[in-house]
Order: structure tokens, then sequence, then C-alpha cells
């Protein structure tokens, strides 16, 4: 380590002093000590600068001395970091670790030095996208950008080249935005709201890129804009012919969602828009369709969201005002739709408000398998996920049969391929490991592997090694390799507030088996907190706090500090209990100390 870094940790322990003195002088306002600590503390800044920049920027010293003893100390920060940036250009963190720490007390000084300092690109909005696109998008996007049409600055064009060679990793190291700009720029001398020009032109070039992209795959866009242009235009002939090519694509739509019913809405509107304009005319066509299709799209849309809410609203403990939800039920109660998607989110809808039973859920499975060719993914995923969170809720208040049932949709989705509901194609990281730990409930080990990495790709990538190494201590686990089960618990981190119930709740077993019993105390004082959280729903929070209760006692039994005679009561309390989560271990527990005694 160089001398001039000791010399910098050394005054920087000192400093640490000075900082307490400043402080308690300003609470005292004297300012005679607080004028003394000021000046002590910026001199020996000013010290420890030039000893490191001597030694590792390779200023010259008359430079560095010119700049002292004017005393524009905060210019001498801006020169020195540029050199640094200049003779070390790819070790960012490194240049900025000495100044970090050292502006506890350079007060509104730091301000000025922050906007040197803090000017690496990684986290801008153009490399938060880029770093999004695929390599096939991320060529595209550079004749995009290299047509003339779009833009004709040659700066963003070095720039898009100079980032694409980064992508997809983007090492923050080269993303410095002096560092970036001499690349692209190098006989240029850098101006930071040049920089900034051309990363907002090239960003908004990403963003509208993107807009193309949904242009482009969407079905109707190119019809819709284009009949919309052509009835402004007055093109009477060419207008009919292509309105018809977009009804044609309509009709021939197999499996429909609700945008299909906005956009055929949109096409009648273009078309009643059109004879408007020429009284004349009296088409011989239905001039209700507009309005019809109009109140499909409103159905299908209200079903839908108010279902996905309702399922949120069980599962999360958050309530929502549902407007026209009384009349809305009376009106699709009231009516059967040709449209069978209409008609599922119908009974979804009042499978959800009843809070389920098994016959609606009976006829849901029914009604999918009747109609699965007429029924678009997305559809079909929302229905079994409003499903599966019926029978999970079910097991949890104790009702048997429940979880051979969802492991039996569960397989039933996987074969209609219906994981996931989400554009992007990723699994939910929730969903994911509730397939889990349903396979290992019912001891299906050889399955839930096949599961876990056949499936895992599926996974969103930035949960994808959390949720896979959760999966894989809930199957070591079930093996009884408790050691490895803590092993990858470990390596879960607890942001999710149902990952730290369901680490909790594991970390409680596996400690138990392995006979750390204060861990087992330690744990379950941790997760009582957790359970303050007002997101937990009250069913989830008392299957919880009863698990909890029931596996302190058995744990005082198991380490000696109960009586084991007190077994047998709390068998029976345990089987009295109607909501409840980890029944079946507690009394596996119980009958094995039962067994030992």
């Amino acid at each position: 380590m160089p001398l001039s870094f000791l010399i910098l940790r050394n005054l920087y322990q000192k400093l640490k002093l000075h900082k307490h003195k400043f402080l308690a002088a300003r609470n005292a306002k004297k300012k005679n000590v607080r004028n003394y600590v000021q000046i002590g503390a910026i001199f020996s800044v000013r010290m420890a600068l030039l000893n490191i920049f001597l030694e590792n920027c390779k200023i010259p010293k008359e430079k560095l001395a010119n700049l002292f003893q004017k005393s524009i100390w905060w210019r001498l920060f801006k020169v020195c970091y540029r050199k640094l940036v200049q003779y070390n250009g790819c070790n960012y963190s490194r240049n900025c670790a000495v100044f970090w720490k050292l502006q506890f007390f350079t007060q509104k000084k730091v301000l000025n030095f922050r906007r040197i300092t803090v000017s690496a690109m990684e986290k801008s909005l153009l490399i938060h996208l880029v770093k999004k696109f695929s390599a096939k998008e991320m060529k595209d996007f550079g004749e995009y950008v290299q047509s003339p049409f779009f833009n004709k600055n040659q700066s963003v064009i070095n720039l898009y080249h100079y980032l694409k060679k980064l992508h997809p990793d983007f090492d923050k190291r080269k993303l410095e935005k002096m560092y970036v700009y001499r690349r692209i720029l190098p006989n240029v001398k850098y101006s930071d709201g040049f920089m900034r020009s051309i990363t907002f032109h090239l960003t908004r070039l990403a963003e509208e890129y993107l807009s193309y992209l949904n242009y482009k795959t969407d079905r109707y866009s190119y019809h819709k804009h284009l009949i919309s242009e052509l009835n402004k235009k007055g093109a009477d002939r060419l207008f009919h012919k292509r309105l018809e090519e977009a009804v044609k694509i309509f009709d021939r739509c197999p499996k429909r969602n609700e945008l299909d019913y906005l956009n055929r809405f949109i096409m009648e509107f273009e078309r009643d828009s059109f004879y408007e304009k020429h009284m004349s005319v009296i088409p011989d066509y239905d001039f209700l369709a507009e309005s019809q299709y109009l109140i499909k799209f409103f159905l299908f849309r209200i079903c839908k969201s108010y279902g996905l809410l309702i399922n949120k609203k069980l599962v999360v403990n958050i309530d929502y005002k549902l407007e026209f939800l009384d009349e809305v039920l009376k009106y699709v109660s009231e009516h059967t739709f040709d449209e069978p998607e209409i008609n599922l989110y119908r009974d979804l809808l009042e499978f959800l408000i009843n809070d389920g039973d098994m016959k609606r859920y009976v006829k849901l499975r029914s009604f999918i398998d009747e109609n699965f060719d007429k029924l678009n993914q997305d559809t079909i995923c929302n229905s079994f996920i409003g499903m599966q969170n019926f029978l999970i809720r079910r097991r949890q208040k104790g009702e048997p049969g429940m979880t051979e049932e969802l492991f039996d949709l569960y397989k039933d989705m996987i074969s209609k391929k219906a994981l996931s509901c989400s554009a992007s194609g990723y699994i939910s990281h929730t969903h994911f490991w509730n397939i889990v730990c349903t396979g290992l409930i019912i001891k299906e080990f050889d399955w839930t592997r096949r599961f876990i990495d056949e499936y895992r790709g599926s996974l969103e990538p930035e949960k994808r090694d959390d949720a896979v190494n959760f999966c894989y201590a809930r199957l070591y686990y079930a093996l009884g390799d408790y050691e490895k089960a803590l092993e990858m618990v470990s390596k879960v981190p607890y942001e999710d507030i149902f990952y730290k119930i369901e680490i909790k709740n594991l970390s409680i077993r596996i400690n138990y088996e392995l006979g750390y019993y204060d861990a087992v105390e330690d744990t379950i004082g941790s997760f009582r907190k957790i359970l303050k959280n007002k997101l937990i729903t009250d069913l989830l929070v008392k299957a919880s706090s009863n698990f909890m209760r029931f596996a302190a006692k058995l744990t005082r039994v198991a380490a000696g500090a109960g009586k084991k005679s007190e077994l047998e009561e709390l068998r029976t309390q345990i089987e009295g209990t109607e909501c409840l989560v980890g029944r079946d271990w507690l009394i596996k527990k119980i009958s094995e100390l039962q067994r030992k005694s």
C-alpha cells in the first residue's frame, strides 16, 4: 500500500476526532473553537491530497503548489480527479474512494465536488434501458440510430458504437463519463453539457425504437393508424378496402383478449365517422356494432381487472374500492355471451368474491378444459392463479386433500403451458416455489428436482438465483440433508416479505432438526416482528403465529426445558387448531419425542 494512503488513513482517524469537536463547538456556539477546527481539518485534507496525488496522479508539482497557494482547494479536487480518470480510468471505484471518505467535513463544498465525482453512466436511464436489449435488438437499434430519417448526429452514433462493444454486461469501470467522452470524441475538450445532451438523445432514440418494436408486433397497429389517416385524407376507396382487411384479421383471431375488442371498437368508430361525413350514404350494416364492441371490451376488462384485484386482496392485506362492481355482477350474471373469455372472467369474478367453493372450482376447471382451444394463455393463467390461491387458503385452514388437489392443478398448468401471465413469459418466483413446496409435501422428490432444473431458466433473471437457492433448500431439507439446506437458505436475501416468511418457517425446522434450539428461539423472535407487516393477510398471520407458538413449546421439550408429559396435550391442541401451517411436521416431531421417551 502506498505511503500516501497510509498517511490518509491516519489523517482520517484524526479527523474523526476533529469532527466530534466541531459538532460540540457548533452546538455550544463557540465560534473560536469552531473556526479553529475548520481550519485544521481543511489544512489536513490539503496536505493529504497533496501527498496522494503527487504519488498516484503524476500531476506536476508546480501546478499543485500553485493551486494550493491560491487556496482554491475544491479546484484541486477537480483537477486531481480528472487526472485520476486519465491515468487510471478503468478503476473508477478506487478513484472515488478517497473523496467519499472525506466528505463529512467538506460541508457545502462537497456539493461542488459531487457534480464531478458522480459522473458514471452506470445508473443512467440509457444504460438501464439498453441492458434489456437482446443481441439482435442491439444490432437493429444500431441501424435505427444510423438512419438519417431518425438521427443525423454523428456524436450520438459514436456513443452507440461504444456502448455496443460493452453490451450486454456493461463494465461499470468503462462507463465513467469523461472516460467515455475521450473514447467517442478523442480530440475534443470535455463538456459535461454536451455529454448529457448526446446521452439524452440516444436514450430518446432507444425509447422510440422500443415503441417501433411494439408497433410492429401489434397485429392491428398498422391497419388502425392507416385507416385513421385514410379517413382524414378522404381516400374513400382505399379506406373501405383496408377497413375490411382489418375486420378480417379480427374475425380470423381464434383466441382474443380485451384489446382485440377495443381495436374492433376503433374500427367501427372510424366507419361511423366516415358515414357521418357522407350523410347520403346509407350502408347496410349494424349501427349498434360500435357500442356493442365497446361494451364487450368494458365487461372483459373490468371482470379481469376486478378479479385480479380481489385475488390480490386475498393474498396481500390491501383494500380496494371497486366502482360499479355490484352493477357489473348483476349484468353479467343475467347474460350469457358468445365470447368464452367474458364468460370465464365472469365465473372467475363470482368465484373470487364468494371466496370460492369446490363446486365453483370444479366448474371453472371444466370450463377451461372444454374451451381450451378458444382461450388465450393470459386468460387461462389468470384463472389458474385464482384457483391456486383458493386451494392454498383452504390448505392453510386445515382442510384435507387440498395439497393433492393443488399438485394436480399445477401439473394441469404445466401441461397447458399456463405458468406465466406476464408478457415477458417469465414465471413469478412465488409461483415457482409454491409449485416446488407442493411437490415436496407429497414427497414427489424426483418430479420436483426435474421441475427446478427444467424451468429455472423461465424465472425472472433478477430473482432467478434467489428462487433456485430457496427451492433447493426446501429440497435438501425434504431429503434430510439439513446442513446443505441451511447453507442454501443463507444464500437467499430477505428482501421480499413473503420470502422472509417462508425462509423463517424453513429455518425453524432446519435448526430444530440440527438441534440448534437457541437458533430456533431466535428465529421465532425475529419471525414475530416480520408478521407485524400490514401487507400480510390476517389468515397468514394467524396460521404462522400458531405455528410459532407450537414450535416454541415443542423446542422447549426437545431441549429438556419442558416436560414430555405435555406432548400429548400439545398434540391435541395442534389437531384442534383450524388455521395452522406445518401441522403434519409438528405432529411428526411430537411422535418422535414420544417414541424416545
